[in-house]
Parts: structure tokens; C-alpha cells; sequence
């Protein structure tokens, strides 16, 4: 999103909601409401969108699913108007997580989709990087380790082609994380040496990663599980203590919570009972605080509760958890079913909304009388066709036509009747319309067509069975006998080349063929060619030969 055109007081709020994002979810909330009243005022979808983000973004921090999918839905609306595709692709991303979180994951996995659509649609290489790596998270978290591998090896080859961005480094950082706990998975320990070289390195040449909130408990988790692999008993205590610093000091731990899981499966795993439990306890308190609405994370914290109590045989708490257990299922559910349902809603009323966009576009681009595409659509064709033609060295034609003396027929027969030709005239030519042929009116009595890859025979023998096809359709509506002239250039684009010399030697050899009194066809490749032109009249139209002489270039 390009802020540099907002004033200096709405870049300094969106600065401060962005620093706040972690830490102060409430004060980003107010932010983002005062920012969503100006893009109001002003009537600034892409402010609007901005905003709303913020908003969600926020609530999902203070764990709210419920408020974070409503306000991103809003986000979603008002992006897709301002064609923000990068904060776009931000909304879908974020779903795809908090529908992981709820434990919905092929809701996750359509919103990871979207986003991907995104960035494959417009090339946005960071929001690859991110979307990939929370889909590998989600693999992981379904004990499918080799497809999380591979995703997050699809997130690093996004990052590494970004050349610079403010968080690049953050986000190197993290993929790598999830990639080197995802090798230690795999015990495929060789890898991850070759990984935490490289994390290291990263580390090293940018020493404030290791202070950012955001990565400095993943990384000291990260270090410990290492520690453990490894076998190094007294380096895994030393920094299993300094991982629960780390983990007690952490605001919102609902923003990191799968690596707290991560720590408590860890804790499980080599029977450290007492400090998983102080951790359940403190997850628990960290819920209770953020007034959470994610019933699915308080059932995986309870499931870790379960176990620990199960281990411990404290057969009374053991049957109270699995009370609130059950609970916490049931929630999850409802809360499941109703985030699912603003969702829907969101994307049915996008897809009406770009049913109508279609249509409207539709509606712009079609010449009212004769139906087949006007002078807006026949320019953005003939730009994107030259461009494909010219990086494909594929050969390129462009035909203009128009009616021989179609004043004479308005004055005769009145411009009703003249309409009437000019629509004989587009349904002669829209029958041969395919990838390869476009026809359109510019305006007036003059239509175009343009040919992808066509040989001049091929695009000869187009413009014959025009003619007799306007023909027949002239005898069968019972229309005034008239006749069209048209001239062609066809080549392969070169290096000097614009799309001015394919149109303005097509509008020559039109006019060669209207001094020779119309009805015929003339197809060039160079000035010098009009002048060589010898007529053939074939079914009585004048079908032109060229002397075999004069240079090819347009």
C-alpha cells in the first residue's frame, strides 16, 4: 500500500499501529478506528481496508475470532475496490491462521489458496514468503513433516528473491526456524546442521533479530530442542532456563502460541512435569486475560493438562479437565460454525460483487450496436498482443476494414438501414473470433481485426470467406448491395519497432486498395510492398499479389 500519498499524521498512525501490533493490541483498535472514519470521510477504500486490517489484526492478537473475522471481512471488501492486493493477499493469510487456530483446516487451506492466487497473480514474492510458511506450520501440525518441508522450502525460495524490504530479515529468520524444527522432526540432523549455520549467519549480520519479541522465543526454543537432539544435558538445562525466561516475559502469547505448544510437547516428552505445568498454568492465565474466544486453543492446552494429570495420577483435577475439555470442544464447535458463516458470507458477496464487475466490464468493452468489442478493448488488445507478439518472435497482423462508400448508403437509405450493414458487417467478421483472432469497431464504418501467429495465407483466406459470408448474409436480410476494403500488415515485431507501424501500414494499404475502387484485400510487410501490389480478382473481389521483391521488415 503506497502511504507516501496519505499526510503526515495518518503515516505516523498507521507507523505507531504497526508498532503496537504485538505489544498494545488495544491502542492499534483505537488507531485503526479513528483511521476507518477518515477513509469514511474521504471515501478512500484502500485507507478503509488498511484499517480495518489493523482492527482484525489487533482482535486476533486479544484472541476475538469473532471480531477479527468481521472486521477483515470489511478489509477484504473494501481492498479488493482498491485493487490492494498485497494487504489483500495480508486479510486471506490471517484467516487461513486464526481458521488453523479454530482447528478448521480446510477453511485455512481455501484462505491460504487465495492468498497464494494473489501472489502468483501479481508477483508478490513477500506475502509468498509468509503464506507458504504458516502453511507449512499447519502441515507440521497435522504430522505431515515432509509436505511442511516442502512448502516451507517454497517460503524460503520467496524470500530470497525479494531484494529488500523492512522485514525481510524477520521473515528469513522465521522460515528458517520452521524449517530447521521441521528437519529435527525428519531427524535428518545433517540438514539441519547446514540450517543453523545459515540461521546463524543471519543472526550475526543482523544482531537485533535476537531481541525482537516476535523471534527471540521461537529462537530460544529452537536452541533447546537442538540442545536435546544432540544429547547435551547440562547445555539443554542451561537454556530450557532461559527458554522459561523467555516464555514468562512474552506479552500475548497467543501470537506465539503453537511455539509455546511446542515447548509444553517438549516438556511432556522428557518428563519435566513441574515446569509444564507452571507453563499450562501460565497459557491458561494468558487466555483467561485475553478474554479468549478460541475455545480450540484452551482444549489444546487442556489436552497437555489431561496428559500431565494423567502421568501424575491426580485422578480428581483429571476429571474436572476433562469436563472443561469436553466444554472446550463444544465451543469450538459453535464458535467453528459461526466464524465459518461470516466467511461465506464475506466470499459469496465478493463473488456477486465480481459477477457484477464482469458484467459492467463486459458492458464497457462492447460496442452497443454491433456487439463485438469497441475502441477501448481493441486498444488494451492490440497493446498486450504486440508485447506477447514481440517476446514470443511470433508474427504479428493487423487488418483494417471498412465500408466502401457507406455515405452513399446513408443518404440513399437512410442511417437505419446503415446501422443494419454495419452489424452485417461485425457478424460476418465475429465468426471467425478464437485465441487467435480478434475483431472489434473502432468507431464509424472501420473495424479491425488482429491475428495472433497467423500466416498471410491463413489470414488471406479469413478475409475471402468474410466477404462471402457478408454476402449471403447482405441477400438474406435484404440489405443494399455494398462492399468492404481492407488492408493488413503482418510481421514479427522487432527490436525498433512499435505498434504505431503496424497500424499506420495497415491503414495505408487500406486506403491503396480504396484508390483502386475498393472491395478487395490487400496484405503488406512494408511500405514498398503497396506500391508493387498486383490485383487478382477472385469470387469478384480483389485479392492482391506482391512482386517478390523489396525488403520484409514492417
Amino acid at each position: 500500500m503506497e502511504i507516501v500519498k496519505y499526510s503526515e499524521e495518518i503515516r505516523s498512525q498507521l507507523a505507531e499501529a504497526e508498532k503496537n501490533r504485538f505489544t498494545d493490541p488495544r491502542k492499534v483498535i483505537q488507531i485503526g478506528m479513528h483511521l476507518a472514519e477518515i477513509g469514511r470521510e474521504q471515501r478512500d477504500d484502500a485507507l478503509q481496508g488498511m484499517a480495518n486490517f489493523c482492527i482484525g489484526d489487533a482482535y486476533y492478537t486479544l484472541a476475538d475470532g469473532g471480531q477479527c473475522t468481521r472486521y477483515i471481512n470489511h478489509a477484504i471488501h473494501e481492498l479488493t475496490r482498491a485493487k490492494e492486493w498485497q494487504k489483500l493477499g495480508e486479510c486471506y493469510n490471517l484467516l487461513g491462521i486464526l481458521f488453523a487456530h479454530q482447528g478448521n483446516t480446510s477453511q485455512a487451506l481455501s484462505s491460504y489458496y487465495s492468498a497464494m492466487e494473489l501472489v502468483e497473480t501479481y508477483g508478490l514474492d513477500f506475502l509468498g514468503a509468509m503464506v507458504y510458511e504458516n502453511y507449512s506450520e499447519l502441515c507440521d501440525r497435522s504430522n505431515n513433516e515432509e509436505e511442511a518441508y516442502r512448502k516451507i522450502l517454497m517460503a524460503k525460495s520467496y524470500i530470497e528473491k525479494i531484494p529488500s524490504h523492512p522485514r525481510k530479515s524477520y521473515v528469513r529468520a522465521a522460515i528458517l526456524i520452521r524449517m530447521i524444527k521441521t528437519l529435527l522432526k525428519l531427524e535428518r540432523m545433517e540438514e539441519v546442521k547446514v540450517r543453523i549455520w545459515e540461521l546463524e549467519q543471519l543472526l550475526t549480520a543482523e544482531p537485533e533479530l535476537k531481541s525482537d519479541e516476535q523471534i527471540s522465543l521461537d529462537l530460544q526454543v529452537l536452541d533447546t530442542l537442538w540442545k536435546h537432539a544432540k544429547g547435551e544435558t547440562e547445555a539443554e538445562e542451561e537454556s530450557l532456563n532461559k527458554t522459561m525466561r523467555d516464555f514468562v516475559n512474552c506479552s500475548h502469547r497467543i501470537d506465539f502460541f503453537w511455539t509455546c505448544v511446542e515447548l509444553m510437547a517438549y516438556m511432556l516428552k522428557t518428563c519435566r512435569y513441574e515446569q509444564l505445568e507452571f507453563a499450562i498454568e501460565q497459557m491458561e492465565e494468558s487466555l483467561k486475560e485475553a478474554a479468549a474466544s478460541f475455545p480450540d486453543l484452551q482444549a489444546h492446552i487442556s489436552r497437555y493438562k489431561v496428559a500431565l494429570l494423567t502421568k501424575l495420577d491426580r485422578q480428581d483435577e483429571l476429571f474436572e479437565e476433562l469436563k472443561r475439555y469436553y466444554e472446550y470442544e463444544n465451543l469450538q464447535k459453535q464458535q467453528a460454525n459461526s466464524t465459518i458463516g461470516l466467511y461465506l458470507e464475506t466470499q459469496n458477496s465478493l463473488m456477486l460483487s465480481r459477477k457484477t464487475n464482469m458484467m459492467l466490464r463486459e458492458q464497457a468493452d462492447t460496442d452497443e450496436l454491433t456487439g463485438i468489442a469497441n475502441r477501448r478493448r481493441l486498444n488494451e488488445v492490440l497493446d498486450e498482443t504486440f508485447e506477447t507478439m514481440y517476446s514470443s518472435q511470433k508474427q504479428l497482423g493487423v487488418l483494417m476494414m471498412d465500408v466502401d462508400k457507406f455515405k452513399g448508403v446513408n443518404d440513399t437509405y437512410g442511417h437505419a438501414v446503415g446501422d443494419s450493414c454495419l452489424k452485417a458487417v461485425a457478424h460476418a467478421m465475429e465468426r471467425f473470433q478464437d485465441v487467435g483472432v480478434f475483431c472489434a469497431r473502432y468507431g464509424g464504418d472501420e473495424f479491425f481485426m488482429v491475428f495472433r501467429d497467423k500466416t498471410e495465407e491463413q489470414i488471406k483466406q479469413i478475409g475471402r470467406m468474410i466477404n462471402l459470408s457478408l454476402k449471403e448474409y447482405i441477400i438474406d436480410n435484404q440489405l443494399p448491395e455494398f462492399t468492404v476494403s481492407m488492408g493488413v500488415c503482418v510481421n514479427i515485431p522487432k527490436n525498433l519497432n512499435k505498434l504505431w507501424d503496424f497500424t499506420s501500414l495497415a491503414d495505408k494499404a487500406l486506403y491503396a486498395v480504396k484508390d483502386d475502387g475498393g472491395n478487395g484485400l490487400l496484405i503488406v510487410r512494408n511500405e514498398t510492398q503497396i506500391g508493387m501490389r498486383l490485383i487478382r480478382k477472385v469470387d469478384e473481389i480483389n485479392y492482391y499479389e506482391v512482386e517478390k521483391r523489396g525488403r520484409a521488415e514492417a
